[in-house]
């Protein structure tokens, strides 16, 4: 099958010749993103805003649309560069040659997440609309990251709408020996090298507050405060720890500090003032009980915990009537006993602290190779919901670190344990909440670096994406993330790297950074998104077709009661997920087609893709609706992925996340062709 967009050169881009890539989803939905854009009351200030009050709102629309069509004469050209060879952005649009360039590494480290893809391939459309409106002008700061803000309905503050009308995305680069001035997409807030960033939290005016530990151009270690568009506007003068993390107090602008030597500080977030408060290391704290999460049992005085020699990381908290709980995680200077200690804080009275849960006993060699050292990360919402990341006891005796949650009132003798995240292992040091509850974790998979969406409750993943890669970035050797920070607007987030590494080859230090990542949103925020899942409430059932094995069919009620009674050349393997089976606004229809070349193998194919397989696959032949699902980029449901059996090729099975990993792992003749639909399952 072929549904590449037309006029488009995918230059670069041999490796995903398959049209289920998951750049072309993206395509397809940014489009779909443009046809909703068009339809909306608003959709003339909009552009306005983005582009500049002299436009014409009428031939933007006319515009917009023939590049929601994907007409020939308005899409530009696609082409798939080394991230280098774009200055490390993320994407670009030169209007010379009318070019949008993608970083080939941005589309691999994100190659099951459109949620990534798409605002980039809307920023860049947006960069063309600019073009055409303006024919070698360009509307001053980032219209392209502005339009695609606007297309996706995010709500920005009045200092993140400044921040994109002052930037400057212009760049000049040489591709194929030619000089090409482009706009960019990229995610780098700040670079430098030395700088060591550690904590980070941004106030109720979108300013950013950087721990920096060694910065020549303002000294150290100090708390730095910039603008959303990266300018310093502020530093604390009162002498700090090493290495702080920092949590901001709920309802207030006052943050508390940690530092890597258990010295705990107040910050003042608008003045920068730091007033001292205790060492938590003096404290009386209790290990009288404690859950160890390797035998999980409820231990005696665990002589590998010893809090008041540790080295402390990071700080959560959680604000009560009249008291401040703090969850605090440290490590043991082997860096093999990380632990979670609970400081309450009471108006006159002396602060209480107990280590309620360790992972004594971690593999020396956890995934990346190193010891899990510093301490894990750690947060709490309002809910009283905590995640933290220890190591568990795994199958074969090894321990590795996963992502553990447990309630803010956890008793280590409770009898209640604290769950683990169905996730892959990692490491993290950072982590936090929004004011919604939503976690956010800094992950460090090797030399993967992601940032983790977990709901309120944070019984799953619901959302990730690869900022880089430590090969990625020039001059980096050893690349440790530290913190993770969230706008009040839930819009952008913030993540602090710092280089640990020296290059005795060149005598040079890798650069640190702090990157920035968009939060997504619901592509439609206003359904409320339990009545959408509500909506996905009739189960279907999966069967193999034993005479074609690796084969597979997806049926709901009916029809399961009928192949169960005259088909048994189908193995029924159970319920596969809950769908809609009645049409709706914001539901997808997904169409069955039966593969004659193959009889009882089955292909289910979203709007775009039944279109496409009517017009030019005649050996499929339509059986009419299946069911109604959410797109895969909606971020609500259970993210449903398709495979292509290559031994059976034109057959395809649908895997939910578990099952996805374990085919990737054990089954390689099935191949992944990208996300296909969210789901109730």
């Amino acid at each position: 099958m072929n549904m590449l967009l037309q006029n488009t050169n995918f230059a670069g881009l041999e490796q995903y010749s398959d049209p289920y890539i998951p750049l072309e989803q993206s395509l397809t939905t940014a489009a779909s993103w443009l046809k909703g854009f068009l339809s909306r009351d608003d959709f003339i200030p909009k552009i306005q805003l983005a582009f500049g009050d002299t436009v014409d709102g009428n031939e933007a629309k006319l515009l917009i649309g023939q590049l929601a069509r994907r007409e020939p004469d308005v899409l530009p050209k696609i082409e798939i560069r080394s991230s280098a060879e774009i200055s490390g952005a993320r994407g670009a649009f030169s209007g010379s040659n009318y070019t949008i360039y993608l970083s080939r590494e941005f589309l691999e480290q994100n190659s099951n997440n459109q949620g990534a893809i798409i605002p980039v391939i809307l920023e860049e459309l947006g960069h063309s609309v600019d073009w055409k409106l303006h024919p070698g002008l360009d509307t001053p700061g980032d219209e392209g990251e502005l339009f695609s803000a606007l297309v996706r309905g995010v709500a920005l503050s009045e200092s993140e709408l400044q921040r994109l009308k002052t930037e400057d995305d212009r760049g000049v680069v040489t591709i194929d020996g030619q000089v090409v001035e482009l706009e960019q997409a990229t995610n780098v807030f700040l670079q430098y090298p030395l700088l060591e960033p550690s904590g980070v939290v941004v106030d109720n005016q979108d300013n950013i507050l950087i721990d920096i530990n060694n910065f020549v151009q303002l000294g150290g270690p100090l708390i730095a405060k910039f603008s959303s568009g990266g300018k310093q506007i502020g530093t604390t003068t009162n002498s700090i720890s090493l290495g702080v993390k920092l949590a901001s107090i709920p309802d207030s602008n006052i943050a508390l500090g940690l530092g890597r030597d258990g010295q705990l500080f107040s910050l003042d977030l608008n003045t920068l003032a730091v007033d001292s408060l205790f060492n938590v290391k003096t404290l009386n704290i209790d290990t009288s009980s404690v859950y160890d999460l390797v035998t999980t049992l409820p231990l005696k005085n665990p002589g590998e915990i010893q809090p008041q020699n540790a080295l402390y990381n990071d700080i959560a908290i959680q604000r009560g009537s009249n008291f401040l709980d703090l969850f605090i995680t440290g490590d043991s200077l082997s860096g093999l006993a990380p632990f979670v200690m609970k400081v309450r804080i009471e108006p006159n009275k002396s602060p209480q602290a107990k280590v309620i849960m360790s992972g004594i006993g971690i593999n020396l060699y956890p995934p990346s190779g190193r010891a899990n050292f510093p301490a894990p990360g750690i947060a709490v919402n309002f809910q009283g919901t905590v995640l933290t990341a220890l190591p568990t006891r795994e199958s074969g005796g090894n321990a590795l670190t996963r992502l553990i949650t447990f309630p803010s009132d956890f008793n280590p003798s409770g009898g209640i344990k604290p769950g683990v995240v169905p996730y892959s292992p990692l490491e993290s040091f950072g982590m936090t909440s929004d004011s919604a509850g939503n976690f956010y974790v800094d992950a460090d998979i090797g030399i993967v670096k992601k940032v983790l969406i977990l709901p309120a409750n944070a019984g799953k993943v619901v959302y990730e994406e690869t900022l880089l890669t430590e090969n990625s970035v020039s001059g980096n050797l050893t690349l440790y993330p530290g913190d993770v920070a969230i706008d009040p607007s839930w819009t952008k987030g913030y993540v602090t790297y710092n280089n640990a590494g020296f290059d005795p080859i060149t005598g040079s230090y890798g650069t640190d950074y702090v990157y920035t990542f968009d939060v997504p949103l619901n592509p439609n925020p206003n359904p409320n998104s339990s009545d959408l899942l509500n909506l996905l409430n009739t189960p279907f059932n999966r069967f193999q077709n034993i005479g074609v094995p690796g084969t597979y069919l997806f049926a709901g009620p009916s029809e399961t009661a009928n192949i169960r009674q005259n088909f048994p050349g189908f193995n029924e393997e159970g319920l596969a997920f809950q769908v809609g089976v009645e049409p709706n606004d914001d539901l997808l229809q997904f169409t069955r087609f039966q593969n004659t070349q193959r009889p009882g193998t089955y292909l289910f194919a979203g709007p775009e893709e039944a279109a496409n397989i009517r017009q030019n696959f005649p050996g499929f032949k339509e059986e009419g609706v299946a069911f109604y699902a959410l797109d895969s980029s909606r971020n609500l449901g259970t993210q449903m992925y398709r495979f292509q059996n290559s031994s059976v090729p034109g057959t395809y099975l649908f895997a939910g996340p578990t099952e996805k990993d374990n085919i990737l792992a054990n089954f390689p003749n099935f191949r992944l062709e990208g996300e296909a639909f969210e789901v109730v399952g």
